[in-house]
């Protein structure tokens, strides 16, 4: 799981960067005030009686989130470098907290009972992202197991971005929360459906630029050793 250095400046390496923690920020600190709620034995309410009733479920998927997300980012990073050791023991943490937060999610999705606007079209989409980002991380696997690097990081670029589509979703809420008139269970749907169609969207941008840049790059090489 990278970007490579040979198709990104530093600027756009690091601006990535930037943008990949800012948009774990609001989620990890959301998911802590939510884990003080669960441990200081706040009052139950309408809003949090399922998962004060359940903690387990909401706890289990709120720290493999914030692994994944913020241990995730070290694997865009110069960090990832330093040693073949340190990338493979990140990429173990990585890999194992996506497949918690997948998990936990449909478990979620399918035994919590639903709240305010919730509706169909939301709880179908959530089973649907929860197995894309398994089928993400399963493929990611199997290409490592093949060796094939390339793969291994292109699954895995898409698996980050779509685990992070919570991230997005404080964005593509805003106009939800400043029309309160169209405030219903459709607008909800879609505010919450963008944040992960806009993160994949991103993640394919990124791997055909990615792809185009290589290609260039070996027909470049094609060239020379033509004219050679």
């Amino acid at each position: 799981m990278t970007l490579s250095s040979s198709t990104q400046t530093p600027i756009s390496r690091w601006f990535v960067l930037f943008l990949m923690v800012v948009l774990c920020v609001v989620p990890t600190i959301a998911g802590g005030m939510r884990l003080m709620q669960i441990f200081s034995g706040a009052d139950i309410t309408e809003e949090n009686a399922r998962f004060l009733t359940a903690p387990i479920p909401i706890v289990l998927h709120i720290l493999s989130s914030i692994i994944f997300s913020v241990i995730g980012i070290l694997q865009f990073s110069p960090l990832r470098h330093c040693s073949i050791k340190v990338h493979r023991m990140i990429g173990y943490i990585v890999w194992f907290s996506g497949v918690g937060s997948a998990f936990t999610g449909l478990w979620m999705t399918l035994f919590y009972p639903w709240y305010g606007l919730d509706s169909v079209g939301l709880y179908v989409i959530r089973l649907i992202v929860g197995v894309i980002l398994s089928w993400f991380l399963c493929q990611a696997v199997w290409s490592i197991l093949n060796r094939d690097f390339r793969a291994h990081g292109r699954w895995m670029l898409r698996a980050y971005v779509l685990g992070m589509g919570a991230g997005t979703q404080v964005l593509t809420h805003i106009p939800f929360f400043i029309f309160s008139e169209y405030q219903n269970e459709l607008t909800r749907t879609i505010c919450m459906g963008a944040g992960w169609v806009i993160n994949l969207m991103v993640a394919e941008i990124i791997l055909s630029k990615k792809q185009k840049s290589l290609s260039g790059a070996l027909n470049n090489v094609r060239r020379i050793n033509f004219n050679k």
